[in-house]
């Protein structure tokens, strides 16, 4: 709608109209009466278009009444002026001169209304109630359209993704700030469901819910700011909260949901409580340091910010031969020389951030022996909560870690050789140190020709060029589980490895089991080589229908998740007026084992649409890891669609035929192409016997009540057509 943008249009209820016509008193004396009959009415004349186009570039008016025969200008040129300028504006063709031919050029023009002027004063009443109708109708929709405008910009421009779905979770329209948010353009979500952006593991629980709210009008949560993590479109997960919303359109049901992005406030949040929870542990580290320094066998230490210690125990002192003059006049560094850069200042600086460190470290002490430290660096903190050094408690653990690793030993040589699993143990030069009874018996060879050999030479995978590297890629304590082929002399074995990286007695091995997998390895390759070759929903029933098994395109098809799926009666999705034919086929097949029917019958969607599935069981699947019935099913909906609008076509083409009249020829031809084609807006228009005029012959109900009574066609400059397609 465009408005005159040089004036302001009226906030109270009057109506500001032009009248133009070549007579003043006629203007004057319909003024009057027109003003009588509702008291809004505030009218402006003018004698010509011309002076009526310079008083609507001054003056906003909510509606136009012209003459139209008037001299150089007529009112339909009138009106295609006014219309270049301001073609929502109401305009009324307010003539002496009626005829056809002028109603049907004013409305090829845009005209409002036309009103043929008569005798008497009853038509100052009719020409009222056409000029308040066009008004308000223009003031709503002028209303509707700035609605429209605001809350599209408010959608456009709002930093929360704003979605609406209708009742079956499907999306109907995305602003562009889900972008943004979950990786989708708005394009690739209109049509989609909801559970799009939803994590899997939500999706049953949103459905219920859904289902629920349709049936009861009970909500099960509360419907503003609720949080709970979003699914983007490269699958990864946000913390997003959500509001709700519930509106009418067009009497249809739609929900609104406008989401937010609280990555930042969640993260906040977390941050705050490590905070407090890091200020609860230095609280208790206080307390442990007071009680430590009484009495303690640890070391224990201090330093400020530069670095240099301001208090040490006496077993620090010891430990590191300092003296206790030496206290304030050393820094670390200078006590720790070369180690200090290499082994301690990466941790202190931590420290120093607020971080609370531990780790275990190897130092010899002033005695020259090596000890192992257990080591806590804690943030020495003011009481405004700045931190100002760091507090060290250091451990000697030597004794324990050396209980440690004979425990270790111990338990080694006591449980290896009865685990029921081959073990061997390699050191850095990758040559088995040992191997037992159940590792030699799994290659088909002893103990003694395994030891000593390399381990590449059992194990393919690894390259003795490149052991060295392989060796140094694990971590302490690393554990990796891999599955392989280990090979020796003839004997080739699928097995699964699980290696560790771990210390015994001052040197390290990869500590490893394996398991043979050969017989599982089968099993597995057969039943992945059987769901890889179906590119359709595969399921294992029982005898009596109830699914084992449904393969990953259940989910993709039919729109339940697998998990669900199991353990349900697969009749109990059929529809009925197809389970019994069903049931009897299936238990036909079950029975003969040679029978494999091919069958066409619907199925349920989890959104409650029915779908037609086309399945072929087979009875005689060879697997011992697959105890039922095998069922082979693929989508054939669309193509039982086309099938049924074909059908209906051939019908129509037959009512043609047999029909009598040109009349019911074009009426079932609407009806064919509103119902088996799915076109609302439809009309035919047929040439009368002239051939000079095209007169609607049959329209769609939809057609009518958009457009009204729908015209004649007479412009000799367009071609005549036999029908015309509205939409």
């Amino acid at each position: 709608m465009t408005l005159n943008p040089k004036v302001m249009y009226p906030t109270d209820d009057s109506i500001h109209i032009l009248h133009v016509d070549d007579e003043p008193e006629f203007t004057e004396m319909a003024a009057t009466f027109v003003e009588r009959e509702d008291d809004r009415f505030d009218i402006e004349t003018a004698i010509n278009p011309a002076n009526g186009l310079e008083l609507l570039s001054e003056t906003n008016f909510e509606c136009v009444i012209s003459d139209y025969d008037m001299p150089k200008t007529n009112g339909i040129e009138f009106l295609k002026s006014v219309r270049d300028e301001y073609p929502d504006l109401p305009f009324i063709l307010f003539t002496g001169k009626g005829s056809e031919e002028v109603a049907s050029d004013a409305i090829s023009a845009g005209v409002t209304d036309y009103l043929q002027k008569e005798s008497g004063t009853e038509q100052y009443t009719i020409l009222a109630n056409r000029i308040a109708n066009a008004v308000e109708s223009n003031r709503l929709e002028r209303e509707a359209n700035q609605t429209r405008t605001q809350l599209q910009a408010i959608s456009e421009h709002s930093a929360d993704a704003i979605v609406t779905i209708d009742s079956d979770s499907r999306i109907h329209f995305a602003n562009p700030a889900v972008e943004e948010l979950f990786g989708y353009t708005p394009a690739e979500l209109q049509g989609k469901p909801l559970t799009t952006i939803i994590p899997d593991r939500y999706h049953k629980q949103h459905l219920t819910a859904m289902s629920q709210y349709l049936e009861t009008g009970e909500r099960t949560m509360n419907w503003s700011n609720v949080e709970f993590p979003g699914r983007r479109k490269d699958g990864t997960e946000i913390p997003i909260s959500v509001s709700y919303g519930e509106f009418d359109l067009n009497g249809n049901q739609r929900f609104l949901g406008i989401m937010r992005d609280i990555s930042e406030r969640t993260q906040m949040e977390a941050d705050l409580r490590e905070r407090e929870q890091r200020l609860r542990e230095n609280q208790v580290n206080l307390q442990m340091y007071e009680r430590a320094v009484e009495g303690s066998t640890d070391l224990l230490a201090a330093i400020d910010s530069e670095y240099n210690l301001i208090f040490a125990n006496e077993q620090y002192k010891r430990y590191h031969g300092l003296s206790v003059n030496d206290i304030d006049q050393r820094a670390l560094p200078e006590v720790l020389g070369e180690r200090w850069e290499t082994e301690v200042k990466e941790y202190v600086d931590k420290a120093l951030d607020g971080d609370t460190v531990k780790y275990e470290m190897e130092r010899a002490g002033a005695d020259g022996d090596p000890r192992t430290l257990n080591v806590h660096y804690y943030p020495l903190r003011d009481e405004d909560e700045s931190i100002i050094g760091v507090v060290a408690a250091m451990r000697d653990v030597t004794e324990h870690k050396k209980y440690e690793q004979e425990r270790d030993l111990q338990f080694f040589s006591e449980v290896v050789e009865t685990i029921g699993v081959g073990v061997g143990v390699y050191d850095e030069s990758g040559r088995f140190e040992y191997v037992n009874e159940a590792y030699a018996e799994i290659l088909g060879t002893d103990k003694e020709t395994l030891e000593n050999k390399a381990v590449w030479e059992i194990n393919p995978e690894i390259d003795p060029d490149r052991f060295h590297d392989y060796w140094a890629s694990f971590e302490e304590g690393e554990t990796r589980t891999t599955e392989t082929v280990h090979k020796f002399d003839e004997t080739e074995v699928p097995v699964q490895t699980v290696t560790t990286f771990k210390q015994i007695n001052d040197t390290w091995f990869h500590f490893g089991t394996i398991q043979d997998i050969t017989e599982s390895k089968k099993q597995e390759q057969r039943f992945q080589a059987f769901v890889e070759r179906s590119n359709d929903i595969l399921a294992i029933l029982n005898p009596d229908g109830t699914f084992q098994y449904q393969s990953p395109a259940t989910e993709r098809i039919l729109g339940y998740e697998t998990e669900e799926m199991i353990g349900e009666n697969a009749f109990d999705f059929v529809h009925p007026d197809d389970r019994e034919s069903l049931r009897e086929q299936f238990e036909q097949s079950f029975a003969d084992p040679d029978a494999n029917p091919t069958v066409e019958y619907r199925f349920q969607h989890a959104d409650g649409s029915w779908r037609w599935l086309e399945s072929r069981g087979n009875n005689q699947f060879e697997n011992p890891a697959v105890e039922g019935f095998v069922v082979n099913s693929r989508d054939i909906t669309d193509r039982k669609e086309h099938e049924q609008q074909l059908a209906d076509l051939h019908d129509v083409t037959r009512e043609m035929v047999h029909a009598t009249e040109e009349q019911e020829v074009c009426e079932i031809a609407v009806r064919a192409a509103e119902n088996t084609l799915d076109f609302p807006l439809t009309g035919i228009w047929l040439c009368d016997e002239s051939g000079d005029r095209l007169e609607p012959a049959a329209t769609t109900a939809r057609s009518r009540e958009l457009f009204g009574d729908h015209p004649v066609y007479t412009d000799e400059k367009q071609p005549l057509l036999a029908s015309i397609h509205l939409g």
